[in-house]
């Protein structure tokens, strides 16, 4: 998730953490795996400082689909872009993945 820091300051952590909880949720139920957020700079152009979140459960997926479900992410962030994973990778995401990720980034 991307958020501001003034949304933090005014909630603190933990209260930032508990407010994401419900929106997370209804993502999950909604099945949205993600979503990648290039907010516009005053000039309307993408902000080159855009955060993209990728879900941790996508590094865990099959080999066979990884690449679909990476590639929209990679593609959100752009050359500029800041890739990050919404948590932790799994321990036992296939290395597979993590190859095919990195060859992702680095061809875009």
């Amino acid at each position: 998730m991307v958020e501001s820091a003034a949304g933090e300051a005014f909630l603190g952590a933990d209260g930032a953490a508990r407010a994401r909880g419900p929106l997370l949720q209804a993502a999950e139920d909604a099945r949205i795996h993600g979503i990648a957020l290039r907010p516009p700079a005053a000039d309307g152009v993408a902000d080159a400082d855009a955060h993209v979140h990728v879900p941790a459960e996508v590094w865990a997926g099959a080999p066979t689909t990884f690449g679909d479900r990476f590639a929209p992410f990679v593609a959100a962030a752009g050359p500029d872009g800041l890739l990050l994973s919404d948590g932790p990778i799994p321990a036992d995401a296939p290395h597979e993945n993590l190859r095919a990720g990195r060859a992702l980034v680095t061809a875009a």
